[in-house]
Protein backbone atom coordinates (compact mmCIF):
# COMPACT_ATOMS: atom_id res chain seq x y z
CA UNK A 1 0.00 0.00 0.00
CA UNK A 2 1.04 3.31 -1.33
CA UNK A 3 2.26 5.80 2.27
CA UNK A 4 0.29 8.20 3.33
CA UNK A 5 1.39 11.64 3.01
CA UNK A 6 0.24 15.22 4.51
CA UNK A 7 -1.33 17.29 1.88
CA UNK A 8 0.80 20.64 2.34
CA UNK A 9 -1.86 23.94 2.77
CA UNK A 10 -0.51 25.63 -0.42
CA UNK A 11 -3.21 27.53 -1.46
CA UNK A 12 -1.74 30.52 -4.01
CA UNK A 13 -2.47 32.75 -6.37
CA UNK A 14 -0.15 31.75 -9.36
CA UNK A 15 -0.59 34.40 -12.27
CA UNK A 16 -1.46 32.20 -15.76
CA UNK A 17 -0.57 33.06 -19.27
CA UNK A 18 -2.82 30.61 -21.50
CA UNK A 19 -2.80 30.43 -24.74
CA UNK A 20 -5.01 28.05 -26.49
CA UNK A 21 -4.47 28.85 -30.35
CA UNK A 22 -2.58 26.05 -31.54
CA UNK A 23 -5.11 23.64 -30.03
CA UNK A 24 -6.76 22.37 -33.19
CA UNK A 25 -3.88 22.12 -34.93
CA UNK A 26 -1.32 20.17 -32.72
CA UNK A 27 -2.33 16.43 -31.98
CA UNK A 28 -0.53 14.03 -29.88
CA UNK A 29 -1.73 10.72 -27.71
CA UNK A 30 -0.88 11.47 -23.83
CA UNK A 31 -0.17 8.29 -23.50
CA UNK A 32 2.98 9.39 -24.24
CA UNK A 33 3.48 11.57 -21.49
CA UNK A 34 2.78 9.37 -18.69
CA UNK A 35 6.43 9.93 -17.04
CA UNK A 36 5.73 13.71 -17.11
CA UNK A 37 2.41 13.89 -14.82
CA UNK A 38 1.99 14.41 -11.59
CA UNK A 39 -0.97 11.59 -10.39
CA UNK A 40 -2.23 12.12 -6.76
CA UNK A 41 -5.36 10.44 -5.32
CA UNK A 42 -6.39 11.95 -1.96
CA UNK A 43 -8.44 10.21 0.85
CA UNK A 44 -11.75 10.77 2.17
CA UNK A 45 -12.39 13.95 4.17
CA UNK A 46 -15.72 14.10 5.94
CA UNK A 47 -18.42 13.41 3.48
CA UNK A 48 -16.27 13.37 0.34
CA UNK A 49 -14.55 11.11 -1.54
CA UNK A 50 -11.38 11.21 -2.58
CA UNK A 51 -10.21 11.91 -5.67
CA UNK A 52 -7.39 11.43 -8.58
CA UNK A 53 -5.84 14.80 -9.35
CA UNK A 54 -3.75 15.00 -12.24
CA UNK A 55 -0.90 17.93 -12.95
CA UNK A 56 0.15 18.37 -16.29
CA UNK A 57 3.02 20.35 -16.59
CA UNK A 58 3.65 23.24 -19.54
CA UNK A 59 5.85 21.44 -21.83
CA UNK A 60 3.69 18.17 -22.29
CA UNK A 61 0.34 20.94 -22.68
CA UNK A 62 2.54 22.67 -25.68
CA UNK A 63 2.32 19.15 -27.26
CA UNK A 64 -1.37 19.56 -27.66
CA UNK A 65 -1.25 23.06 -28.42
CA UNK A 66 -1.55 24.97 -25.32
CA UNK A 67 0.69 27.45 -24.21
CA UNK A 68 1.22 27.90 -20.59
CA UNK A 69 3.12 29.57 -17.93
CA UNK A 70 1.92 26.93 -14.98
CA UNK A 71 0.77 23.80 -15.03
CA UNK A 72 -3.29 22.99 -15.40
CA UNK A 73 -4.42 19.96 -12.73
CA UNK A 74 -7.44 18.08 -13.99
CA UNK A 75 -9.86 16.06 -11.85
CA UNK A 76 -13.24 14.61 -11.46
CA UNK A 77 -15.61 15.22 -8.42
CA UNK A 78 -18.19 12.94 -8.18
CA UNK A 79 -21.38 15.13 -7.23
CA UNK A 80 -24.30 12.77 -5.95
CA UNK A 81 -22.68 9.93 -7.83
CA UNK A 82 -22.53 11.90 -11.29
CA UNK A 83 -18.89 12.66 -12.21
CA UNK A 84 -18.26 16.53 -12.83
CA UNK A 85 -14.89 17.48 -14.35
CA UNK A 86 -12.79 20.22 -13.81
CA UNK A 87 -9.51 21.82 -14.33
CA UNK A 88 -7.50 24.66 -12.67
CA UNK A 89 -4.48 26.30 -13.17
CA UNK A 90 -1.22 26.18 -11.17
CA UNK A 91 0.44 23.41 -9.33
CA UNK A 92 -1.95 20.29 -7.39
CA UNK A 93 -1.59 21.62 -3.90
CA UNK A 94 -2.24 25.54 -4.97
CA UNK A 95 -6.17 24.89 -5.25
CA UNK A 96 -8.67 22.00 -4.51
CA UNK A 97 -6.25 19.41 -3.64
CA UNK A 98 -5.25 21.47 -0.81
CA UNK A 99 -8.50 20.97 1.20
CA UNK A 100 -7.82 17.07 1.91
CA UNK A 101 -5.44 16.17 4.15
CA UNK A 102 -3.83 13.45 3.27
CA UNK A 103 -3.17 11.82 -0.39
CA UNK A 104 -0.98 8.86 -1.57
CA UNK A 105 1.11 9.34 -5.09
CA UNK A 106 -0.55 7.09 -7.81
CA UNK A 107 1.59 5.29 -10.55
CA UNK A 108 0.51 5.18 -14.14
CA UNK A 109 -0.38 1.98 -14.70
CA UNK A 110 -2.98 2.28 -12.28
CA UNK A 111 -4.04 6.25 -13.47
CA UNK A 112 -4.26 5.33 -16.77
CA UNK A 113 -7.79 3.25 -15.62
CA UNK A 114 -8.88 6.69 -13.71
CA UNK A 115 -11.63 8.59 -14.85
CA UNK A 116 -10.25 11.93 -14.15
CA UNK A 117 -7.51 10.23 -16.81
CA UNK A 118 -9.86 8.69 -19.16
CA UNK A 119 -11.56 12.57 -19.14
CA UNK A 120 -8.13 14.51 -19.30
CA UNK A 121 -7.12 12.44 -22.37
CA UNK A 122 -10.38 13.05 -24.15
CA UNK A 123 -9.74 16.69 -23.34
CA UNK A 124 -6.53 17.13 -24.89
CA UNK A 125 -6.96 14.78 -27.69
CA UNK A 126 -10.15 15.49 -28.94
CA UNK A 127 -10.44 18.26 -31.70
CA UNK A 128 -14.19 18.70 -32.00
CA UNK A 129 -14.17 21.31 -29.31
CA UNK A 130 -12.10 23.92 -27.25
CA UNK A 131 -10.24 22.20 -24.58
CA UNK A 132 -12.30 24.23 -22.05
CA UNK A 133 -16.07 23.13 -23.34
CA UNK A 134 -14.69 19.55 -22.29
CA UNK A 135 -15.27 20.78 -18.39
CA UNK A 136 -17.91 21.27 -16.00
CA UNK A 137 -18.76 24.64 -15.21
CA UNK A 138 -17.01 25.80 -12.52
CA UNK A 139 -19.32 28.52 -11.73
CA UNK A 140 -22.37 25.81 -10.84
CA UNK A 141 -19.52 24.32 -8.35
CA UNK A 142 -20.92 25.93 -5.24
CA UNK A 143 -24.72 25.38 -6.32
CA UNK A 144 -24.94 21.49 -6.54
CA UNK A 145 -22.62 20.24 -4.04
CA UNK A 146 -24.31 20.43 -0.23
CA UNK A 147 -22.76 23.50 1.76
CA UNK A 148 -22.71 22.97 5.35
CA UNK A 149 -21.29 26.57 5.61
CA UNK A 150 -21.91 29.37 3.22
CA UNK A 151 -19.84 31.78 3.83
CA UNK A 152 -16.77 29.52 3.42
CA UNK A 153 -18.53 28.46 0.44
CA UNK A 154 -18.30 31.89 -0.78
CA UNK A 155 -14.64 32.73 -0.07
CA UNK A 156 -13.47 29.47 -1.78
CA UNK A 157 -15.78 30.53 -4.94
CA UNK A 158 -13.65 33.84 -4.61
CA UNK A 159 -10.32 32.23 -4.17
CA UNK A 160 -11.61 29.90 -7.45
CA UNK A 161 -8.77 29.80 -10.31
CA UNK A 162 -10.36 27.00 -12.57
CA UNK A 163 -10.04 27.67 -16.39
CA UNK A 164 -13.78 27.66 -17.11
Amino acid sequence: MNQLLPVPKNYKEQKCFINFDEFKNKTANLDDYLNDLKVIKTENKERTWGRCYIEVPPNVLFKFGITSNVPLVAYVNYVYNSPKFYCYEGELFSGDAAWFDFYTEVKSDTFIKNQSYESLKKALEDKTKNFTEHFDAHSKKWDIVPINNEMLAEIAKKLNNHVK
